[in-house]
């Protein structure tokens, strides 16, 4: 009696498994690649270009370390404006492609603006709905109980 990896060899099956999973390997590896979903973790990770526009170099760093830093600034963010240039002080520091620069900075300033309404109503972050959800107020363990 002839075993499955004969049989699959034989009708030519093997290859059109072999070739399926390839096929969806590389779906899945393009589709991460064009994937910029912010609430995704991966997309901090992804190391970004930015431009000093004040001395003309570029360096790069990771996503979440350049949003922290543009967080951090207070007030909504100016598109002529980025992060501070060590060198000379400077808030020149903007991505190099002046497209993602832009939804960043609109992305960023959106979230400011939220936070900033829900601070003027007293609405701690997260709200009522992260709270219920398990995401705010006391946090107790199973050692507690």
């Amino acid at each position: 009696m002839p075993s499955l990896r004969e049989n699959l060899n034989k009708k030519g099956l093997g290859w059109v498994v072999a070739g399926l999973i390839l096929l969806v390997a590389v779906g899945i590896q393009v589709y991460r690649s064009f994937a910029s979903d912010p609430n995704d973790p991966a997309f901090y990770q992804e190391n970004v270009t930015i431009r000093f526009t004040d001395t003309g170099k570029e360096v790069t760093m990771r996503r979440g370390r350049f949003e922290k830093e543009l967080r951090l600034q207070d007030g909504l963010l100016d598109p002529a404006k980025g992060i501070r240039n060590p060198e000379t002080g400077e808030f020149s520091g903007i991505l190099v492609s002046k497209t993602e620069w832009q939804q960043t900075v609109e992305r960023i300033n959106a979230e400011k603006r939220i936070a900033s309404e829900r601070a003027a109503k007293g609405v701690a972050p997260g709200g009522a709905a992260a709270r219920s959800a398990g995401g705010g107020g006391g946090a107790t363990s199973s050692g507690d109980r």
